[in-house]
């Protein structure tokens, strides 16, 4: 049988950055960075932007290096490589928020109480905003919450954004 290349990126790079964020997730929930040790653990999450961002890069740089990448296959690509991804960590992540920390929010809401205090806001100002998240947080607690944000948004983008960095050969000539 004879393998697509194309095919091959994409689930291998999938598999890759949905395995990084489900350890990922692991690390920070083992480390407790996403409850006991939040105001330090919310900079690290600057790596769940920035994990996908440099796996779909990749993906679209080995598949350009292969062979002529033309605008509409990096944006197919990098959709391909973060559905196979979100295949992968979605599921994941439901289960962590509600099976293995289901606790996490409301460290989450602490610390933002805690922030707003220390800004000074009203009790008031508070509770709306407290309100505010637990209502967000309401509507995003199923299996595939956000997944048109990671799942086509921001591969789109990327993909887009790689266009003036990452050029394309002329047809037929491939790196070695």
């Amino acid at each position: 049988m004879n393998e697509s290349p194309l095919l091959k990126t994409v689930v291998t790079y999938g598999l890759v950055l949905g395995c990084s964020l489900c350890l990922y997730t692991t690390l920070m929930w083992l480390t407790r960075l996403d409850t006991v040790y939040l105001a330090t653990g919310q900079y690290l999450d600057v790596a769940v932007v920035a994990l996908p961002v440099g796996v779909l890069a990749a993906a679209i740089n080995q598949q350009r290096r292969r062979a002529y990448l033309p605008g509409w296959q990096r944006v197919g690509l990098a959709l391909g490589v973060a559905i196979v991804a979100e295949l992968v960590y979605r599921p994941y992540l439901a289960l962590h928020h509600n099976w293995l920390n289901p606790e996490w929010f409301s460290f989450v809401l602490a610390l933002e109480q805690a922030e707003l205090l220390a800004a000074g806001r009203s009790a008031a100002a508070i509770a709306a905003e407290l309100a505010r998240l637990q209502a967000a947080h309401a509507r995003q607690t199923g299996v595939f919450s956000g997944f048109w944000i990671s799942a086509v948004v921001l591969p789109a983008l990327v993909a887009l954004l790689t266009l003036p960095f990452l050029r394309n050969r002329p047809k037929g000539v491939v790196e070695q």
